[in-house]
């Protein structure tokens, strides 16, 4: 055999055994699906559909990212789909932290951390408490002297039972002494749509979930659950501020499933890196209030950890669902 025949007979045999390092030199080739977990109008359906553009565009080619949802079990229904997909980097899904790690903890679910391969994480989206234009309470202060009086008659909306934000409140009625009636809705945008139509008295969704209502004035947040108040709504006071030593959101970024190429991951974990510098995209970021809050994909692995060992606290002392 010559020498010419050899190596193309090496290079035929390293083709058809290495398919996937051949593929990620040209990825994307094809369409991309992103999986949110939430249901359409959420605050995470929302990122995800400003997101999915900045993505394609910084990744090159004709090819678009799909955003699909599939709400339910406060995310556990795509997590699960997400630990089952093939890792060929077309099927990608948005993270929510602790929403992805609380059903591990509470349960066994169809699904491990270890089955996901993390991309970055995107925005940090505070916990935040609103109420009614027209409901009678102006400060975080009256609405909880309210709750101390009338306890279970209090109807609280959240996004989902065991979800950052659904979390992150009871810890904040631990602190503040108040029990209520925390009703969990299928996503963010129901539970907010429950708040305009006056069927509840109060409800907690992450800041950006709501972002136009509190522009338009048809909803007020009362305080926020962050480190500092938001640039973005100056006038509002964080729970720290009055008296409650409370940081609690969720962190929202991408994961991919386990044993995708390592070459396709740093080719997405590149374009979220680049998206982030982008000025139009934190122009728009800015518009709906979205808190920009990049981790490289190792941070984001470091703050399952974190997160894991709060969330496991809670979960002892005052855990979201019935043992």
């Amino acid at each position: 055999m010559s020498l010419k025949k050899s190596i193309m007979t090496v290079l035929a045999a390293t083709a058809l055994f290495s398919p996937t390092s051949f593929a990620a030199t040209d990825y994307p080739t094809r369409d991309i699906d992103l999986v949110v977990g939430y249901s359409a109008g959420g605050s995470t359906d929302i990122l995800a559909r400003t997101i999915a553009p900045y993505i394609q565009n910084e990744l090159g080619g004709d090819q678009s990212i799909t955003v699909i949802n599939r709400p339910g079990g406060s995310g556990e229904i795509a997590y699960t789909e997400m630990a089952r997909a093939q890792s060929d980097g077309y099927t990608l899904s948005m993270v929510n932290m602790p929403g992805v790690i609380n059903p591990i903890i509470e349960r066994s679910p169809d699904y491990q951390l270890d089955d996901f391969t993390f991309l970055g994480n995107v925005i940090f989206d505070p916990t935040a408490i609103f109420v009614g234009a027209n409901s009678e309470f102006e400060t975080l202060e009256q609405w909880v002297d309210y709750a101390k009086e009338n306890g279970k008659s209090v109807t609280v909306g959240n996004p989902g039972r065991g979800g950052a934000q659904h979390t992150s409140f009871e810890r904040f009625l631990m602190a503040a002494g108040v029990d209520v009636n925390n009703i969990p809705f299928n996503g963010g945008a129901r539970s907010r749509a429950a708040l305009l139509g006056g069927h509840i008295s109060a409800a907690v969704m992450g800041l950006s979930e709501a972002a136009g209502n509190v522009k338009s004035g048809d909803i007020r947040v009362l305080a926020v659950m962050a480190d500092e108040r938001s640039p973005l709504l100056p006038d509002v006071p964080t729970l720290k501020e009055l008296g409650y030593d409370l940081v609690g959101g969720s962190y929202r970024g991408l994961m991919a499933p386990a044993d995708i190429d390592s070459d396709v991951a740093e080719k997405l974990r590149g374009a979220i890196a680049d998206m982030m510098e982008d000025p139009k995209f934190t122009a728009e970021a800015k518009k709906r209030l979205f808190m920009l809050n990049y981790m490289t994909a190792a941070e984001q692995k470091d703050l399952t950890d974190t997160l894991y060992e709060d969330m496991s606290n809670l979960w002892d002392n005052k855990p979201w669902v019935e043992k």
